[in-house]
Protein backbone atom coordinates (compact mmCIF):
# COMPACT_ATOMS: atom_id res chain seq x y z
CA UNK A 1 0.00 0.00 0.00
CA UNK A 2 2.84 2.38 0.87
CA UNK A 3 4.52 1.76 -2.51
CA UNK A 4 1.24 2.44 -4.32
CA UNK A 5 0.92 5.75 -2.51
CA UNK A 6 4.47 6.78 -3.47
CA UNK A 7 3.93 5.74 -7.10
CA UNK A 8 0.71 7.80 -7.16
CA UNK A 9 2.58 10.89 -5.91
CA UNK A 10 5.25 10.78 -8.63
CA UNK A 11 2.97 12.02 -11.49
CA UNK A 12 1.59 14.76 -9.25
CA UNK A 13 5.13 15.92 -8.45
CA UNK A 14 6.14 15.98 -12.12
CA UNK A 15 2.92 17.76 -13.10
CA UNK A 16 3.52 20.49 -10.55
CA UNK A 17 7.09 20.96 -11.82
CA UNK A 18 6.24 20.70 -15.50
CA UNK A 19 6.61 23.61 -17.82
CA UNK A 20 3.67 25.06 -19.71
CA UNK A 21 3.30 25.43 -23.45
CA UNK A 22 0.97 28.42 -23.93
CA UNK A 23 0.27 31.77 -22.32
CA UNK A 24 -3.19 30.57 -21.25
CA UNK A 25 -1.61 27.57 -19.50
CA UNK A 26 0.95 29.93 -17.92
CA UNK A 27 -1.78 32.15 -16.48
CA UNK A 28 -3.73 29.09 -15.30
CA UNK A 29 -0.67 27.63 -13.55
CA UNK A 30 -0.02 30.81 -11.57
CA UNK A 31 -3.58 32.12 -11.16
CA UNK A 32 -3.77 31.34 -7.43
CA UNK A 33 -0.33 32.83 -6.71
CA UNK A 34 -0.61 36.03 -8.72
CA UNK A 35 -2.77 39.00 -9.54
CA UNK A 36 -3.78 39.72 -13.13
CA UNK A 37 -4.83 43.23 -14.08
CA UNK A 38 -6.19 44.32 -17.46
CA UNK A 39 -4.95 47.82 -18.23
CA UNK A 40 -6.85 49.86 -20.85
CA UNK A 41 -5.20 52.14 -23.41
CA UNK A 42 -6.10 55.30 -21.43
CA UNK A 43 -4.11 54.09 -18.40
CA UNK A 44 -1.17 53.21 -20.65
CA UNK A 45 -1.30 56.70 -22.15
CA UNK A 46 -1.17 58.18 -18.64
CA UNK A 47 1.80 55.95 -17.81
CA UNK A 48 3.60 57.14 -20.93
CA UNK A 49 3.12 60.76 -19.89
CA UNK A 50 4.42 60.08 -16.38
CA UNK A 51 7.50 58.19 -17.53
CA UNK A 52 10.26 59.02 -19.95
CA UNK A 53 9.50 55.99 -22.11
CA UNK A 54 6.57 57.29 -24.13
CA UNK A 55 7.98 55.71 -27.33
CA UNK A 56 7.44 52.17 -26.10
CA UNK A 57 4.09 52.72 -24.37
CA UNK A 58 2.52 54.44 -27.37
CA UNK A 59 2.72 51.16 -29.33
CA UNK A 60 0.77 49.21 -26.71
CA UNK A 61 -2.94 48.90 -27.50
CA UNK A 62 -3.94 47.38 -24.16
CA UNK A 63 -2.08 45.28 -21.67
CA UNK A 64 -2.47 42.47 -19.21
CA UNK A 65 -0.21 42.73 -16.16
CA UNK A 66 0.44 39.62 -14.07
CA UNK A 67 2.11 40.25 -10.74
CA UNK A 68 3.59 37.50 -8.61
CA UNK A 69 4.66 39.03 -5.30
CA UNK A 70 7.15 37.93 -2.65
CA UNK A 71 8.77 35.24 -4.74
CA UNK A 72 12.06 33.61 -3.85
CA UNK A 73 14.92 33.42 -6.37
CA UNK A 74 14.09 29.80 -7.19
CA UNK A 75 10.40 30.67 -7.69
CA UNK A 76 11.31 33.64 -9.89
CA UNK A 77 13.58 31.45 -12.02
CA UNK A 78 10.83 28.84 -12.39
CA UNK A 79 8.26 31.48 -13.42
CA UNK A 80 10.61 32.98 -16.01
CA UNK A 81 11.41 29.48 -17.32
CA UNK A 82 7.68 28.77 -17.66
CA UNK A 83 7.17 32.13 -19.34
CA UNK A 84 9.85 31.32 -21.92
CA UNK A 85 8.26 27.93 -22.54
CA UNK A 86 4.82 29.53 -22.89
CA UNK A 87 5.85 32.08 -25.50
CA UNK A 88 7.65 29.39 -27.51
CA UNK A 89 4.49 27.28 -27.43
CA UNK A 90 2.44 30.20 -28.75
CA UNK A 91 5.01 30.75 -31.54
CA UNK A 92 6.51 33.96 -30.22
CA UNK A 93 10.11 34.69 -31.10
CA UNK A 94 12.65 33.39 -28.63
CA UNK A 95 12.74 35.76 -25.67
CA UNK A 96 15.60 38.26 -25.65
CA UNK A 97 17.02 39.04 -22.21
CA UNK A 98 17.96 42.65 -21.54
CA UNK A 99 19.44 43.92 -18.30
CA UNK A 100 18.20 47.28 -17.07
CA UNK A 101 20.11 48.22 -13.93
CA UNK A 102 19.54 45.37 -11.50
CA UNK A 103 16.39 44.15 -13.28
CA UNK A 104 16.12 41.62 -16.09
CA UNK A 105 13.70 42.19 -18.94
CA UNK A 106 12.76 39.19 -21.11
CA UNK A 107 11.05 40.25 -24.34
CA UNK A 108 9.25 37.96 -26.80
CA UNK A 109 7.37 39.08 -29.92
CA UNK A 110 4.65 37.47 -32.01
CA UNK A 111 5.10 38.46 -35.63
CA UNK A 112 2.81 38.33 -38.64
CA UNK A 113 4.68 38.99 -41.87
CA UNK A 114 6.76 42.12 -41.17
CA UNK A 115 4.68 43.39 -38.24
CA UNK A 116 4.77 42.60 -34.53
CA UNK A 117 1.24 41.82 -33.34
CA UNK A 118 1.85 40.96 -29.68
CA UNK A 119 4.63 41.38 -27.16
CA UNK A 120 5.30 39.71 -23.80
CA UNK A 121 7.66 41.27 -21.26
CA UNK A 122 8.84 39.39 -18.19
CA UNK A 123 10.51 41.56 -15.57
CA UNK A 124 12.51 40.04 -12.72
CA UNK A 125 15.34 41.15 -10.47
CA UNK A 126 13.35 42.29 -7.47
CA UNK A 127 11.26 40.22 -5.05
CA UNK A 128 8.33 40.17 -7.49
CA UNK A 129 7.79 38.95 -11.04
CA UNK A 130 5.95 41.17 -13.47
CA UNK A 131 4.64 39.87 -16.79
CA UNK A 132 3.17 42.30 -19.32
CA UNK A 133 1.36 40.97 -22.37
CA UNK A 134 0.08 43.46 -24.93
CA UNK A 135 -1.28 43.68 -28.43
CA UNK A 136 0.70 45.94 -30.75
CA UNK A 137 0.86 46.65 -34.47
CA UNK A 138 4.29 47.97 -35.35
CA UNK A 139 7.35 46.97 -37.33
CA UNK A 140 9.92 44.85 -35.52
CA UNK A 141 12.68 47.43 -36.04
CA UNK A 142 10.57 50.22 -34.55
CA UNK A 143 9.60 48.11 -31.55
CA UNK A 144 13.21 47.00 -30.99
CA UNK A 145 14.33 50.64 -30.92
CA UNK A 146 11.60 51.50 -28.39
CA UNK A 147 12.46 48.48 -26.20
CA UNK A 148 16.15 49.37 -26.21
CA UNK A 149 15.24 52.85 -24.93
CA UNK A 150 13.43 51.42 -21.89
CA UNK A 151 15.35 52.31 -18.77
CA UNK A 152 15.27 51.12 -15.18
CA UNK A 153 13.22 54.18 -14.18
CA UNK A 154 10.41 53.06 -16.48
CA UNK A 155 10.32 49.63 -14.83
CA UNK A 156 10.35 51.32 -11.42
CA UNK A 157 7.44 53.55 -12.55
CA UNK A 158 5.40 50.47 -13.45
CA UNK A 159 6.30 48.85 -10.13
CA UNK A 160 5.31 52.01 -8.24
CA UNK A 161 2.09 52.34 -10.23
CA UNK A 162 1.12 48.78 -9.34
CA UNK A 163 2.31 49.29 -5.71
CA UNK A 164 4.69 46.36 -5.75
CA UNK A 165 7.37 47.82 -3.50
Amino acid sequence: MKKLFIVALIPIFFYSCSTVNSMDAFYNKYEKQSTVIAVPKIALTTLSKLSGNADFVTYLKSAKFMILTNSSNSKTNRVIKDLKSSVRGDHYSLPVKLTKGNKNLNVAMLEDKDRVKSVVLGVSGFNNVLVVQSKVDVSKETLNEAINKIDEDFIDDIIDLLSLK
